[in-house]
């Protein structure tokens, strides 16, 4: 009886933990997008924005049926970042998702969500750490598979940053890349 009472007091506050983590992204405001050659940059909303997503390689030639990895890296400049929530979007005709798994960035990190929509085409991925962390790193790693012959842009278009001390996203810019199937 009272490794279940104790098993229910760590379940419950996991959850606290989750909702916590979940909630700072509901403050997040999204600025509006305007989209450059490589880069999608959001207009700020009063708070000084300062982090950067990039996609390493930002454009990839693979051969049909291969799988290759594509990394989300983060520059946090002089943000505390507590939080990321990429949403990756892709062509599922041209390319497949296989998998998506916490990057080096976060000590600890705690994947809050993880969907992959082959059908639509997009990957919403979330994770925090157990501290708020500045600096470079790797947020995420995607596995990439190849369908058929073609090309596919990949956009980090609606990714969120969440940072101490700020109510909004802290997200300055997000690049797209792309990625051709031969």
């Amino acid at each position: 009886m009272e490794t279940n009472s104790v098993l229910k007091n760590w379940s419950l506050a996991f959850l606290c933990l989750a909702l916590i983590v979940v909630g700072t992204f509901s403050y997040l405001v999204s600025g509006t997008e305007k989209l450059s050659l490589n880069k999608v940059s959001v207009q700020a909303s009063g708070e000084k924005k300062t982090t950067i997503l990039t996609l390493n390689p930002a454009n990839i030639t693979v051969k049909k049926d291969v799988e290759t990895l594509v990394t989300i890296n983060i520059d946090t400049n002089e943000d505390s970042v507590s939080a990321v929530e990429t949403i990756l979007s892709y062509n599922p005709k041209i390319i497949e998702v296989a998998d998506i798994t916490p990057g080096s960035f976060f000590e600890k990190a705690s994947v809050l969500e993880q969907t992959i929509n082959q059908k639509k085409g997009n990957v919403t991925f979330a994770l925090g750490g157990i501290r708020a962390k500045q600096g470079k790193g790797t947020v995420a790693k995607i596995k990439i598979k190849g369908l058929q012959k073609g090309r596919s842009n990949l956009g980090l278009e609606g990714s969120r940053i969440a940072a101490i001390q700020k109510s909004s996203n802290v997200l300055k810019e997000a690049s797209v890349g792309s990625i051709i199937i031969e």
